[in-house]
């Protein structure tokens, strides 16, 4: 069983991390480095300048990206858990729940993606609002035409491509049939983003009342 304070030990549980850069920041570095110190020197005239050029910019953007993989490799990857009581996320912002009894509907949509492939979401469509700023949920929200009249325009929406689809499916399917309405086509683009801007305008500290600051 689950605790109120996250899933159960029998949760199916799918990865929502990001792949790793197949070339990671130290080979742009040392490439950056290789060119400055061998390859400008060496050829001299337009091809050195073009190539003192070149390194610099790789060894800047390798280092950008070295500072990048080291902080995620600190950050835990983000977790979405699935059992009996609902849908958990942990990532490094908290712990969020949306229990199944708090949805009105759950399925997926799909859209057409390069060739024959399909790009996937989970939709998790809830019976009543719901808190768009949640620290750990948020940039699950988004706002599109509710399922069906009654429904308020925000949901979750979760990708779901890759490894994360068949893992999905199944725990829907275990957990939450009574609520599944299937999979539906989409155009092309409807994932958007989440409301970052916004976010930060909801959520930003209002400045206090004029004339009252403090010494």
């Amino acid at each position: 069983m689950s605790s109120p304070y996250g899933p159960a030990p029998t949760a199916t549980v799918v990865n929502l991390g990001s792949p790793r850069p197949r070339i990671p920041g130290t080979a742009y570095i040392l490439l950056g480095a290789a060119a400055l110190l061998v390859g400008g020197p060496a050829l001299g005239g337009a091809w050195g300048v073009a190539l003192f050029v070149l390194g610099v910019i790789a060894g800047f953007g390798g280092a950008g990206m070295f500072r990048a993989e080291l902080a995620d490799r600190r950050a835990p990857d983000p977790l979405l858990s699935f059992d009996e009581a609902g849908v958990w996320l942990q990532n490094r912002h908290g712990a969020g729940h949306i229990p199944w009894n708090s949805l009105a509907a759950v399925g997926f949509h799909w859209a057409p993606g390069k060739g024959d492939a399909r790009t996937y979401t989970l939709e998790l469509c809830p019976a009543g609002e719901i808190d768009r700023d949640h620290p750990a949920l948020w940039t699950m929200v988004r706002d599109d035409e509710p399922l069906r009249p009654g429904l308020p325009r925000l949901r979750y929406r979760i990708g779901a491509n890759g490894d994360r689809l068949a893992p999905m499916r199944h725990a829907v399917g275990t957990y939450a049939p009574h609520l599944y309405f299937g999979e539906t086509e989409r155009e092309r683009g409807y994932g958007k983003l989440p409301d970052l801007r916004g976010h930060r305008e909801r959520t930003s500290a209002p400045p206090g009342p004029a004339g009252n600051g403090s010494a």
